[in-house]
This record gives structure tokens, C-alpha cells and sequence, in this order.
């Protein structure tokens, strides 16, 4: 089951200013396995049976901020939970799916 989410933030004007905060943020991570380029990110749950390199790619770019996630295992709902919470402590991020409806973790 593939999700793909995109980020709100409240405050976009703190998330471009914050945009390598965010990215130290999601090297911090437990799942974190790879940066692919200057704005993708790579998570995988150590138990996965994925035969993909990541269960989960984030994109932190100028203007976006995506999350797309090919399992649904703890590198989502743990990790990611995890950057929302902290990021939260700045700002409201909210995540919505492909129908602009809310994704709680």
C-alpha cells in the first residue's frame, strides 16, 4: 500500500527558514538509512521486509514538503511521528493525504 502526504505548515515563512533544521532533523532518525540528493530522505524500519532500500521518502524542498511512504510500519508511524512532534514545538505541521483530508500517526 503506497501513502503519499504533504505537509501544512502554519507558518510557511518559518519552514523556509527552518528547511536544514528539518533535514538534521530527519538525519536524526532512527530509520534513517540515506540522503538521495540535496532534498530526499530515506527511512527504513530496521525489521522490514521491504525489498526497496526505504519504506518511507521525504522531500524537504523550497515550497513542498512530502512524505511518501510505500509500507505503512514504525519508519511512519513512529519516525515520522516523531519529526511532526518536534517540528510542532516550532510550528502546526499537519499531514494530508492524496484528498486533502487530514493524516493523524
Amino acid at each position: 500500500m503506497g501513502l503519499e502526504l504533504s505537509g501544512n505548515f502554519s507558518d510557511n515563512a518559518w519552514y523556509m527558514k527552518n528547511i536544514d533544521t528539518i533535514k538534521s532533523m530527519i538525519i536524526e532518525l532512527p530509520s534513517f538509512v540515506k540522503q538521495a540528493g540535496k532534498d530526499e530522505f530515506w527511512l527504513k524500519a530496521k525489521n522490514s521486509q521491504n525489498s526497496w532500500d526505504y519504506d518511507v521518502r521525504i522531500f524537504v524542498q523550497k515550497g513542498k514538503f512530502l512524505i511518501e511512504a510505500s509500507l505503512c510500519n514504525e519508519a511512519l508511524h513512529s519516525d515520522v511521528k516523531t519529526l511532526v512532534g518536534r517540528v510542532s514545538t516550532e510550528t502546526s505541521l499537519n499531514l494530508l493525504d492524496d484528498d486533502g483530508n487530514m493524516f493523524r500517526l
